[in-house]
């Protein structure tokens, strides 16, 4: 009996040998994460309070009406997708805090290799704006270039092309912008692949089918919008 008591209890020291060395080495990683998950949770309510209340003041003192009648009427009337300003200002400043609050968790949390990518993605994101901001000002322009043209000829075909023409050449622009960091990206990551170059001349062709395809709704949809105008 004695004997059975005594393997038990080596048993049992056992157990709570292993637990505690499990703990030891689990215990500090719960901890940041339990941690990064409270500022996570406050951080993302702060977050969406200050980007309502900042765009309710937007709102009220009509700066995103007047933004709406200088910018983004064009855009609509380019996509036909309708965009209203304080709706832009309001996302994009409620996703700029989401990231910082994000990535103040991550620290806690000391994930590297996350914080890492996420600064990568973050650091994209200043192209995004910036090829935006060329076909915004490319719809602009356009709607300028075809009131010249209108006021010179009264061809509706000349207007239509002139129109058209400054559109395609800010969209180019901005998909120029947009695709050659990803283009270097993706090139540093095929290389580290070693592939052959009949691989990765199909992979590369397999990958600009795939965006195309999945960017032909919109495509057509511009494309058409600009046609009947």
């Amino acid at each position: 009996m004695s004997t059975l008591i005594d393997i038990a209890g080596n048993a049992l020291d056992s157990l709570y040998a292993g637990f505690k060395l499990l703990w030891s080495q689990i215990g500090p990683v719960l901890d940041d994460i339990a941690l990064a998950v409270i500022v996570l949770a406050l951080g993302l309510t702060v977050a969406g309070f200050i980007s309502d209340k900042i765009g309710a003041v937007v709102k009220k003192i009509k700066v995103g009406d007047l933004l709406d009648k200088l910018i983004f009427a064009q855009v609509a009337k380019l996509t036909g997708v309708k965009i209203h300003a304080t709706a832009v200002i309001t996302v994009a400043l409620r996703w700029f805090l989401i990231a910082i609050v994000l990535l103040a968790a991550l620290d806690l949390a000391h994930m590297n290799v996350v914080i890492n990518f996420f600064s990568d993605a973050l650091a994209y994101v200043p192209n995004i704006i910036v090829a935006v901001l060329i076909v915004i000002m490319g719809s602009l322009l356009a709607h300028v270039a075809a009131t010249l043209v209108s006021a010179v000829t009264k061809k509706d075909n000349l207007t239509r092309i002139a129109k058209i023409g400054v559109n395609a050449l800010a969209l180019i622009a901005a998909l120029t912008h947009l695709a050659t960091p990803v283009i270097a990206s993706f090139g540093s990551f095929i290389g580290g692949l070693s592939l052959s170059k009949l691989q990765t001349d199909a992979v590369f062709i397999g990958v600009l089918v795939l965006v195309l395809l999945a960017s032909k709704n919109a495509i057509i949809k511009t494309v058409e919008n600009l046609h009947k105008d």
